[in-house]
């Protein structure tokens, strides 16, 4: 299991490094996440068609989309609130993971005693993952193209002497 939780580090630091060299994070974060998504679908479509080796690959897949995302995630809210408005929507945030931390384990456990399988579980949670990969495209605006300030002698914008 160490070896999946590697492959969400290395999701983090890439798409972490992505993201900050392009200066993006709202799509970062959605499609990583899709990415998370696709690995949860793809481990019950293994699990159902008994593939051992799907069963290492697509946690690994699913790790390494959530776990990227989320610190690029982290960087969106001081992006759109600031002073309390902030405190309370990452608060909210918190709470909600919390929440989701608590009874998803729960979840899955009784949808795994109800069909006998993990495939409905995990689509259920694949869902909930695109949600919120909607929600980020829908209520999250474009961020605005970075505009360098221009070198004073030179002409060259900070961009382009870098």
């Amino acid at each position: 299991m160490s070896g999946i939780f590697a492959l969400g580090r290395t999701g983090m630091r890439v798409n972490g490094w992505r993201s900050d060299r392009r200066r993006e994070a709202r799509r970062h974060t959605a499609w990583a996440a899709a990415v998370g998504a696709l690995g949860l679908m793809l481990a019950a479509v293994a699990q159902q068609a008994g593939s051992s080796l799907g069963l290492l690959a697509a946690p690994a897949l699913s790790a390494a989309g959530t776990m990227g995302s989320i610190p690029v995630f982290w960087s969106l809210p001081p992006r759109y609130m600031s002073g309390t408005a902030l405190a309370a929507g990452v608060a909210l945030i918190n709470s909600c993971a919390d929440l989701a931390g608590c009874f998803a384990p729960q979840f899955l456990g009784g949808m795994k005693e109800s069909t006998s399988s993990y495939g409905l579980g995990l689509f259920a949670i694949a869902g909930v993952e695109l949600i919120g990969v909607v929600l980020i495209f829908v209520l999250i605006r474009k961020e605005p193209s970075a505009v360098s300030a221009t070198a004073p002698d030179s002409g060259k914008t900070d961009a382009a002497l870098s």
